[in-house]
């Protein structure tokens, strides 16, 4: 047998690679430790100086929770271990209430983690509405197991103590563990525990109404509506909101210290912004904000209370309202997401719609060309300076639209005229200028059936109307005899571009008028056959947009 090559020999001898992978997630086990080991340590270090007393906000369960939640076992170890940091400061502390309070945020920690663990579909980083509720069943959960343990680190009688204890867990998961863990899942995924089945949350923008800044963009085969929404900038909406929670702050916190109640009142005062948080970013722009709302309010009143010479709110009273606010986010800016989206699917809806009934009129334009060979291309002249025109002349949106499609179909009603009249090679006798002029109303009577068209029907039925109301002479005004601005204005634009298309069009009894001439013609007839104003326009697009003829 042959002997293997050297590089065969020493890769199979090699145990490199398989160690490798086999040692790779320590790195990151100890990482998540030991971020979690710091934030617990530090919470536990700074706590005495946050909740003076049982009941007030206990950031270390905020910090137990996000720890646990999103570094998994790492994270549940460290906070268990970070209450005894406070062994360093206060050699003399008992060591008994330590253990219980480790214990206690380290069943908050292993809430969050196994509730996320174990959910699937849902999120960290809150991408949905079930989502948030997953995490608050992990908070309750979490909190009303810890506080027993809690209660029994205090000096006071179970029952309160355990009310107080559970409100102070809830309090501090709710405005800071769970913003907490939404902004480290988004904007640090790289140092967080992966979970199975997890999903991720789409990156933040400011939402807005996709229907907002709608232009209608009609290029050389399609009308197609073009919405542009501005996703605004995260960086100034956060900045935004921050001053908004400051100003209310700086304006609550003299009417907490003027009024014992004031407080009650003066939450309700960021009901406001975490409305603004819910529209502008959705559910978790609503639960930011009324964390940052709470968190504000309470450093608010422990600031109106110095002012006040001492004394603080019962946290059972007030604290309950600032723990509702953030559900109140959640759902706002869940329905808020989904108001969105579903105007989303209107528009992508509406502009798919708007396809088809190009192509409808395309194909109606079509049968017009077949019959009448003149109308080949001559439709779409017109249509495209008829639009040109019309937005020079101010029309928008759904008005620019329907010009179009009256100018595309303005022929339309030559489909009900004898073949033998359309085709003639010379002028037409009386009978034939008679059934000549019933095409106005024959097409509008055919794009009347359209609900989608309906709007345009006027315009198709007016076209051939005079700016002067004449009915008599060698180019009358009809069906109507209507006059001035009693014409609508997309007719009145229709009849200009089509006026000037048929004198530079070649016939079978006359020649191409050259392009001065016709312009020349068209301000002869202003005030007369034509709107002055629109003649003055279209002369203006054409100067921009040099005729095209066949």
């Amino acid at each position: 047998m042959m002997p293997p090559s050297p590089a065969h020999a020493s890769a199979a001898a090699s145990p490199v690679p398989p160690a490798e992978r086999r040692w790779r997630p320590v790195p990151g086990f100890l990482t998540r430790f030991l971020i979690g080991l710091a934030g617990s340590t530090t919470a536990s270090l700074v706590a005495p100086y946050v909740a003076v007393e049982p009941g007030h906000l206990r950031l270390q369960a905020a910090i137990a929770f996000a720890a646990g939640a999103l570094f998994g076992l790492p994270g549940i170890v460290a906070v268990g271990l970070g209450q005894l940091a406070v062994l360093v400061t206060m050699p003399g502390h008992p060591v008994g209430p330590l253990v219980l309070a480790g214990l206690a945020d380290t069943l908050i920690a292993a809430a969050g983690w196994f509730a996320f663990r174990f959910a699937r579909g849902s999120g960290r980083g809150l991408p949905d509405l079930s989502s948030y509720l997953v995490a608050v069943g992990a908070v309750l959960a979490g909190c009303l197991a810890a506080a027993p343990l809690n209660a029994g680190a205090t000096a006071m009688a179970f029952p309160r103590a355990f009310g107080l204890q559970l409100v102070g867990n809830l309090t501090g998961v709710v405005l800071v563990g769970l913003p907490l863990m939404l902004c480290a899942r988004s904007w640090l995924a790289s140092l967080v525990a992966p979970l199975p089945y997890e999903r991720m949350p789409p990156p933040p923008r400011r939402l807005e109404d996709e229907a907002d800044g709608e232009t209608v963009d009609l290029d050389e085969t399609e009308a197609t509506l073009v919405v542009g929404p501005d996703e605004g900038n995260l960086l100034r909406g956060l900045a935004a909101g921050a001053a908004l929670v400051g100003a209310i702050t700086l304006a609550a916190v003299p009417l907490v210290a003027a009024t014992p109640d004031g407080a009650y009142w003066a939450a309700l005062l960021y009901l406001g912004v975490v409305i603004w948080g819910a529209r502008s970013y959705g559910l978790r722009g609503g639960v930011v904000a009324a964390s940052a709302s709470g968190v504000a309010l309470l450093l608010g009143t422990w600031l109106a209370g110095l002012l006040n010479g001492g004394g603080d709110l019962h946290p059972l009273s007030l604290y309950a309202q600032l723990v509702l606010l953030s559900p109140v986010g959640a759902y706002l800016g869940a329905a808020r997401e989904r108001e969105v989206r579903l105007l989303s699917e209107v528009v992508s809806h509406a502009r798919l719609l708007r396809q088809d009934l190009l192509r409808v009129v395309q194909a109606l334009t079509a049968a017009i060309e077949a019959k009448d060979s003149y109308t080949e291309s001559h439709l779409k002249r017109v249509g495209d300076y008829a639009v040109s025109t019309g937005i020079r002349l101010g029309l928008r949106g759904r008005d620019v639209e329907m010009l179009y499609y009256a100018a595309m179909l303005h022929d339309v009603g030559k489909i009900g005229v004898p073949e033998h009249v359309l085709r003639k090679r010379g002028p037409l006798d009386e009978e034939e200028q008679a059934q000549m002029r019933l095409h106005p109303e024959i097409g509008a009577r055919i794009v009347r059936g359209l609900d989608v068209l309906s709007e345009a029907a006027p315009l198709i039925l007016y076209h051939q109307e005079r700016w002067d109301g004449g009915v008599n002479g060698g180019y009358p005004g009809y069906p109507a005899g209507l006059r001035g601005e009693a014409i609508p204005l997309g007719a009145r634009i229709i009849a200009v571009v089509d006026a000037y298309d048929a004198m530079t069009s070649h016939r079978p009894y006359r020649a191409a008028l050259p392009m001065p001439e016709a312009i020349a013609e068209l301000r002869a007839e202003a005030g007369q056959q034509f709107d002055p104003d629109v003649v003055i326009a279209f002369i203006s697009v054409l100067r921009e947009k040099p005729w095209l003829t066949d």
